[in-house]
């Protein structure tokens, strides 16, 4: 990821990541078999997995030069989300 221009000062970043084992209760529903009947636990256990916290939530600073670099790894089928928040005005 490479930005230009943005505004010197902090920010607030977040990813958030949906795939494989990631945001995914899909996956552990197939490994348990498929179950037609779902316990409390169980249901519990999916909620949890698609609470969408980030998986990076950091303050940055970004200088006078304006730019910001992060590498980020992604593998197939993920879908990214990030979030850049300007903290304080």
């Amino acid at each position: 990821l490479k930005l230009a221009k943005l505004h010197p000062g902090a920010y607030r970043l977040r990813v958030y990541r949906t795939g494989y084992k990631q945001n995914d209760p899909y996956t552990t529903y197939m490994e348990w078999g498929r179950p037609t009947d779902l316990s409390t636990d169980q249901i519990a256990t999916l909620q949890h997995q698609t609470r969408d916290a980030p998986e990076l939530d950091q303050t940055i600073k970004i200088g006078r030069d304006g730019r910001f670099d992060q590498t980020l790894k992604i593998r197939t089928n993920d879908v990214l989300l990030l979030r850049l928040e300007r903290v304080g005005s």
